[in-house]
């Protein structure tokens, strides 16, 4: 048996208008130089950059595709066996679970890691039913782990001078698909979720002009409030990133429209290919 797996995890955010937060770009106004200074936002109000372009991608609700090639070669286990006696094992066959609608609370607020039970969508419930009278039933309902989640350090920075921008503090929830008997892990992603609570944010300031020379400070956000990237420029031309650690920024770079374009068409290429490898090693004559 031949089984591709993907896990796709969707995440959506909304400004919390509870909490609004302020931006004093006059202090950045100065006698000696002149200042040009270009913040950019969502459609619901929450900051997407300043001094930068980006076309924020929404993060990743909970959907897995399990994709089961029925086509097994004679003579092996029984169970095996059992399933080729159905006239759909002659091809292969695809299965779609989902978990959907997980609320802010219950993944920010979840003390501990939680395992869900995965359920077939209604489009691949009559497949899902079929296979579930085979002897495969106990190999094909996956589970999802949902662990606890924890606080990544923010950005830091030496100075506090200049106008205060106050971003979230953010948490990273792991997402965990389990597969197999006994259980394996196929596929794991990160959800990000904005903090809320006394400790919800900490501040980011932009510089000061200086009074000769120029300088530029770049910002720019994912759709979770996470830094993606910070430029500061000054007149000398040195470039110095103002981050923390690089671990701590890295994994909070989404991956670009053509980056997950690109991913599911490579998914689909592999799934093509050991769909064709089920199919030959069963029917070497149908073999193309």
């Amino acid at each position: 048996m031949h089984v591709t797996t993907s896990l796709n995890v969707k995440t959506d955010y909304s400004a919390d208008y509870l909490a609004p937060r302020s931006l004093d770009l006059s202090q950045l106004d100065s006698s000696f130089s002149d200042t040009d200074v270009s913040v950019t936002m969502t459609d619901d109000a929450r900051l997407k950059a300043i001094n930068a372009k980006q076309i924020g991608q929404a993060e990743t609700i909970i959907k897995e595709a399990v994709t089961l090639s029925g086509v097994l070669v004679a003579n092996r286990a029984r169970e095996q066996r059992d399933w080729c006696t159905f006239k759909e094992s002659a091809k292969p066959v695809t299965i779609t679970y989902s978990k959907l609608n997980q609320k802010f609370s219950d993944l920010f607020y979840q003390g501990t890691d939680k395992i869900d039970a995965m359920e077939a969508d209604s489009g691949s419930q009559a497949t899902f039913e079929l296979v579930k009278k085979s002897s495969l039933e106990k190999y094909i309902k996956p589970t999802l782990i949902v662990r606890a989640a924890h606080p990544i350090q923010p950005v830091t920075e030496q100075s506090s001078s200049g106008v205060e921008v106050r971003l979230p503090v953010i948490y990273q929830v792991s997402v965990e698909l389990m597969w197999g008997k006994p259980a394996r892990m196929v596929g794991q992603q990160n959800v990000l979720l904005p903090s809320e609570g006394r400790l919800r944010d900490y501040p980011l300031h932009i510089p000061r002009p200086a009074a000769f020379g120029t300088q530029q400070f770049a910002l720019t956000l994912a759709e979770s409030g996470a830094v993606t990237s910070i430029q500061y420029v000054k007149n000398s031309g040195t470039v110095n990133a103002m981050t923390g650690a690089a671990d701590v920024l890295t994994p909070l770079k989404r991956p670009t429209t053509s980056d997950r374009v690109d991913a599911i068409k490579a998914q689909a290429d592999l799934i093509a290919q050991q769909q064709r490898l089920a199919t030959c090693q069963a029917t070497p004559s149908s073999c193309k």
